[in-house]
């Protein structure tokens, strides 16, 4: 018979509800500090860094690491090169670029499953400690 599928047929996870990480400090100067993690499996609905920082932080960049492999880690400068400001064109996305007052802020939009683990962390390749914010929202499985 023809029409419709019987929806109750369809395989789907069972979400454990949603967790969310954040985290708010300096950063130390060139190194990779880890802003935000979960533990896995999951489903990651929404990521977000925001970097309100002195004038040359464009260089440094977020970086998303799902299950120990890095998947993500362009700069501020070089998303804003390559017009990375779509929701839907890399995980990061550049949703603020203001290299004169040093405010930059990307986020992610689009689901990235996980078996292990989710990193969200920060490379700050100037010689400086900024402070930066960030935050994970992900459904573990």
């Amino acid at each position: 018979m023809r029409g419709a599928p019987d929806f109750r047929d369809i395989a789907r996870p069972f979400y454990r509800g949603t967790a969310a990480e954040g985290w708010f400090a300096a950063v130390v100067a060139s190194e990779r500090t880890i802003l935000a993690t979960g533990v896995g499996p999951g489903l990651l609905w929404n990521a977000y860094v925001v970097l309100d920082a002195e004038i040359g932080q464009e260089v440094s960049a977020p970086e998303l690491v799902v299950d120990g492999q890095a998947i993500a880690g362009h700069s501020f400068e070089e998303m804003n090169l390559y017009n990375m400001v779509g929701g839907f064109c890399y995980p990061f996305y550049l949703a603020k670029y203001d290299a004169v007052n040093g405010y930059f802020v990307v986020g992610i939009t689009f689901n990235i499953s996980f078996e292990k683990s989710l990193v969200l962390r920060y490379y700050e390749q100037a010689a400086a400690a900024p402070w930066v914010e960030a935050g994970i929202y992900y459904s573990p499985l």
